[in-house]
């Protein structure tokens, strides 16, 4: 692989189809497919994650799952899995299991072969009938844990936590692996209409191709942090009256 490889950390599963869809993922990797209501569980999940850590699956609390039997959910993570049988309606848990575990050894493997990792995460604001995340999802607690895991994961230290804030003030983070921007991230809108005043469906994936594609070729932490300021500044002001919708809004 040898290029900067960029991973969905959530908080959910539009992050990971952007991806797909403006052409950068390079596989099906664990936080692809699932809700990640805490950013600190979710790091939990990561670091403890055996195969049998599926076997706590419940059914879902969302409301949107009432009349699901095969959308779960894990509350020691905060996490929803609502996908899981979409494929393979008659799959078991154990065989869920074995493709997790597959899908965090093909990510290793990848994060091992990769010049420099991005993981992106979403702040979890649009968490149907649960709270949203708060501030303390992004202490400097969580942040030390979050160098430790993902560390721990990669097995190396050339890795980068893009935190794309939506909603949620989260204080500068301090911390050479960290790089942040202030964009309202529209993922959802490539699927349908949720907000007219962002870009929708074919415009949304183009802003986010012009805008994270670049990623790709950075090394280093303070490469990311410069494409995500060109992002949130000029260039993005310039696609942004392109595709003739207001970037104010995005960059708020």
């Amino acid at each position: 692989m040898g290029g900067t490889l960029i991973v969905s950390m959530g908080y959910n599963c539009y992050v990971s189809w952007t991806l797909r869809k403006i052409g950068i993922q390079k596989g099906s990797y664990p936080i692809d497919w699932v809700n990640s209501f805490r950013f600190s569980r979710l790091l939990d999940f990561i670091d403890e994650f055996s195969i049998d850590s599926l076997k706590d699956f419940e059914p879902s609390p969302i409301d949107a799952d009432a009349a699901s039997v095969t959308s779960y959910y894990i509350t020691r993570y905060a996490m929803r899995f609502p996908h899981e049988h979409d494929l393979n309606p008659g799959i078991s848990i154990r065989e869920i299991s074995e493709r997790y575990a597959r899908r965090f050894e093909r990510l290793r493997a990848h994060c091992k072969a990769a010049r420099h990792i991005v993981f992106l995460r979403t702040n979890a604001v649009r968490t149907y009938n649960l709270a949203p995340e708060d501030v303390d999802e992004y202490s400097p607690d969580v942040i030390l844990k979050a160098a430790r895991v993902l560390g721990d994961l990669v097995g190396h230290n050339r890795f980068t936590l893009a935190i794309l804030r939506e909603r949620l003030e989260v204080p500068a983070i301090d911390a050479p692996f960290i790089a942040q921007a202030n964009l309202l991230v529209p993922f959802e809108n490539g699927f349908y209409d949720a907000d007219m005043s962002q870009p929708r469906k074919a415009e949304a994936f183009n802003f986010f191709r012009s805008g994270l594609a670049p990623i790709q070729k950075a090394g280093s932490t303070a490469e990311v942090k410069k494409v995500l300021v060109g992002l949130s500044a000029a260039p993005a002001k310039r696609t942004a009256r392109a595709l003739g919708f207001p970037w104010r809004d995005l960059l708020h």
